[in-house]
């Protein structure tokens, strides 16, 4: 068993499944067994061999993982918050956008929808940062993520200042039918 896998060892010597908080843990701590999860997450998706158990648990977990690395985040100077928000957006930001864009996996954007709503709630994220969002959100919807794309949008919306929202995401806004 590889290093990073290490902690399953005494699951796999009982013949028992880890707990749910032992994988949180780990993603938490380990940013590597994030990683590795959700890039086989989303090859499984690429190829459409996902399975709805698998999109679930990848949405649960990366959503706990996301609360306790901005959990972590939380100590030190604001300044020092700032930097590993954005230290933590850069890490999973390319993973939330091509989620977002798997029109054909429409549990998969949802999933996305979930973890970036605890993203967007718990970080401290300028406003260009939560557009960008709210426009691949309104650029990968489909007929089925609509409705949880409208309430990942009023939460991304509560969370940025009271400008005006950019043209794409108001178009796409105007075109939901009622």
């Amino acid at each position: 068993i590889p290093a990073e896998y290490r902690f399953l060892h005494p699951y796999i010597r009982s013949l028992t499944s880890p707990p749910r908080s032992v994988l949180v843990h780990e993603a938490i701590q380990k940013s590597d067994f994030l990683s590795t999860l959700s890039e086989y997450t989303l090859e499984a998706c690429r190829h459409q061999q996902q399975y709805p158990t698998l999109v679930s648990f990848w949405g649960g977990l990366m959503t706990e993982a996301v609360n306790g690395l901005l959990e972590n985040a939380r100590s030190g100077r604001h300044a020092v918050q700032k930097d590993n928000d954005q230290a933590l957006l850069q890490r999973l930001g390319p993973v939330f956008g091509e989620a977002l864009l798997m029109k054909k996996v429409p549990s998969m954007q949802i999933a996305t929808y979930m973890a970036i709503s605890v993203f967007a709630a718990k970080g401290h994220f300028d406003d260009g940062v939560l557009s960008a969002f709210m426009e691949q959100i309104v650029h990968g919807w489909s007929h089925e993520t609509a409705r949880p794309g409208l309430v990942c949008l009023s939460i991304l919306a509560q969370h940025r200042s009271a400008k005006q929202m950019s043209g794409k995401v108001t178009k796409a806004l105007m075109k939901v039918p009622d």
